[in-house]
């Protein structure tokens, strides 16, 4: 019975913390190479890519249509500048991935912190997930 109580209250608690979009990062370098992994002959293992990606994936419920609604990702990179992409949806489910790599990867000195936002056709916001760093730069 006590363990009922408990977890009965825990999901009273946690029910309400659905994300229908999630955010992602990993770097990128040689070890992400399949053939570092499998040993195969790759021109790419001389010089393998360097840098970071972002996935981001969405699972909007039924109640909302997909096609009224885009993902506006908002980037601050590590030399303070700033990037904005905003990416129309046609599925339910999916993910999308926003590669920084090699040139820009260094030029910009990577991701400082990132911020999705699923808003609909009036720019709404249904949901969002900010990285733990998320500010508003002050120019």
């Amino acid at each position: 019975m006590k363990t009922f109580c408990y977890s009965l209250l825990f999901s009273l608690l946690f029910s309400s913390c659905i994300h229908y979009i999630q955010v992602a990062k990993v770097e990128v370098n040689q070890s992400n190479l399949a053939s570092t992994f499998v040993r195969s002959p790759d021109p790419k293992q001389d010089h393998p890519p360097t840098g970071e990606k972002l996935f981001v994936t969405w699972q909007i419920p039924l109640s909302i249509d997909p096609s009224n609604c885009q993902i506006v990702l908002s980037l601050i990179y590590k030399d303070l500048t700033e990037e904005t992409k905003t990416y129309p949806l046609s599925h339910r489910i999916g993910r999308i991935s926003f590669p920084l790599l090699d040139e820009k990867f260094k030029e910009t000195k990577g991701l400082f912190a990132y911020q999705a936002l699923l808003v609909d056709k009036d720019n709404k916001v249904i949901d969002k997930w900010e990285h733990q760093m998320w500010v508003k730069v002050i120019h």
